[in-house]
């Protein structure tokens, strides 16, 4: 059964998807959708109550509206709803937490001297401290003289772009025997390059359709991703690269064929060009047509009938020579 919070949700939904419905339709609901939402965050609510009217579903679907009021507004009232849902996750996980056993009382100084004496005094009984259990990419970078840096005293650099560049340093250290610090460089230079030529802060657009272009193919090429990163390819070069040329040598083979085929498909004298291969995959041998070329004297010769006059006229033949190309027709 529904809660009464639950009961007074759900009339405000039911008006929020009735308003998204009419806009698909062409209508302007969006000041009426504001004041549903400003209402409806002033409702008390719990995260039950959100579980079981899924509203917040229906207030996600306004955060890519058009107008940017109903847009913030939609998103400042979720952001406010999952506060209120981490608030209440933490309290329980305070709640289910068992209280610390109490700790032992200290032991008297004739049991501490024991103690040292059955160890010889060395200490060797005392448990050894559990390894830093930090993760693959950090140890390597320790191996290989420290964290990586992909700033390099680059001053003005937004965190937007250094998010770019640590998601490149991931790619170009994802193989077993990648070096870090070639790595990080190889992240550094590509991303200013990008930058150089999709400024960032002016075609923000362009800039990620660059990164995304690259981040994709990057992952996929491992020979690619060697060459950025032992220099083989500059990468002012590599930004400039087309997406076939970014492409694996299997996936570039695999469009050439589909290209071919598609230009095979197209063309009318498909059939008489690959004859020969045709006869020879189904194993027929060549015979001699029925006409002879007065071209090229020859026998190799094929020919079509289709009717080309009224019904009672004989059907006109239409010869192709093999040998030489030549073609002609009779009736």
């Amino acid at each position: 059964m529904a809660s009464k919070s639950a009961e007074t949700v759900l009339p405000f939904k039911d008006k929020l998807e009735k308003a998204i419905a009419k806009e698909s339709n062409g209508e302007s609901k969006a000041e009426r959708i504001i004041d549903l939402i400003g209402r409806l965050n002033e409702v008390p609510v719990t995260v039950d109550d959100l579980r079981d009217t899924k509203v917040g579903l229906t207030i996600g679907k306004l955060r890519k509206h058009s107008d940017q009021s109903v847009a913030g507004a939609a998103k400042k009232l979720l952001k406010k709803w999952k506060r209120m849902a981490e608030g209440e996750m933490t309290g329980e996980a305070a709640a289910n937490t068992p209280a610390p056993a109490p700790s032992p009382p200290a032991a008297s100084n004739g049991a501490s001297e024991e103690g040292v004496a059955s160890n010889g005094g060395s200490g060797e009984g005392a448990p050894a401290p559990a390894p830093d259990s930090g993760s693959g990419d950090k140890k390597k970078a320790d191996d290989e003289g420290g964290v990586p840096d992909l700033v390099q005293g680059e001053e003005g650099l937004v965190p937007q772009r250094l998010k770019v560049r640590e998601r490149m340093f991931t790619i170009f250290t994802q193989d077993v025997d990648a070096s870090v610090q070639k790595g990080a460089a190889a992240a550094r230079e590509v991303e200013a390059a990008i930058h150089e030529i999709f400024n960032f802060s002016q075609k923000t657009k362009e800039y990620s359709a660059k990164v995304r272009q690259l981040n994709f193919n990057l992952k996929k090429n491992s020979k690619l991703r060697a060459d950025v990163v032992n220099g083989s390819l500059a990468p002012d070069l590599l930004v400039q690269l087309s997406s076939d040329e970014l492409a694996t040598d299997d996936l570039r083979n695999e469009r050439a064929r589909i290209r071919e085929d598609a230009i095979n498909a197209s063309r009318s004298d498909w059939d008489a060009a690959n004859d020969q291969k045709l006869n020879a995959m189904c194993g027929i041998k060549q015979m001699e047509g029925l006409f002879q070329c007065f071209r090229c004297k020859s026998k190799k010769t094929t020919h079509t009938q289709k009717q080309t006059r009224s019904a009672d006229e004989p059907m006109t033949v239409f010869v192709t020579c093999l040998n030489c190309g030549n073609r002609w027709k009779f009736c």
